[in-house]
């Protein structure tokens, strides 16, 4: 049986609510109180399962020595998070090539493939594997989406340079 609830008890919700840290103000208090041992009708109104929304992230197109994917999200540095994760990354056959070529559009560019910021020179543009494990186009110490003109929705294809 599948159960959700609206979190807006007093007692557990921070006040004021910032419009963004939610994750601080209402995730975080509600996992607590979870944590604690507390009930899920706790933490608010009970709300029908089936009334909510569930987000399909599409799935990158991934060939052998290709991925096919998308732009997800920007984030406030301009990294472009893709719609491809490292299995999708390993299935195209791709970790082996240190240096890869990203098709924006018309648009061409040799990357490497690194697992910190630092391992590409300053200004440079890579793309690594970010913290929520999606493969993401960035630049180090600078805005990867505003140099290359990403935006979210934007096709990329990553193929290797061999």
């Amino acid at each position: 049986m599948h159960r959700a609830v609206a979190i807006t008890a007093p007692e557990v919700v921070l006040k004021p609510v910032s419009a963004t840290f939610q994750g601080r103000d209402v995730f975080a208090p509600a996992a607590a109180h979870l944590a604690e041992g507390g009930d899920l009708e706790g933490l608010g109104e009970p709300v029908e399962p089936s009334d909510l929304v569930s987000v399909e992230v599409p799935r990158p197109d991934v060939a052998n020595d290709t991925i096919r994917c998308q732009v997800l999200s920007v984030d406030r540095f301009g990294n472009a998070a893709l719609n491809a994760r490292l299995d999708d990354f390993m299935a195209a056959e791709l970790p082996e090539a240190s240096r890869l070529l990203l098709r924006l559009g018309s648009r061409r560019r040799i990357v490497p493939f690194v697992s910190a910021f630092s391992d590409v020179e300053e200004g440079g543009v890579a793309i690594l594997l970010d913290s929520a494990g999606w493969l993401a186009i960035v630049t180090n110490g600078g805005d990867a989406a505003g140099a290359l003109g990403l935006a979210v929705g934007d096709p990329v294809r990553i193929t290797s340079t061999k």
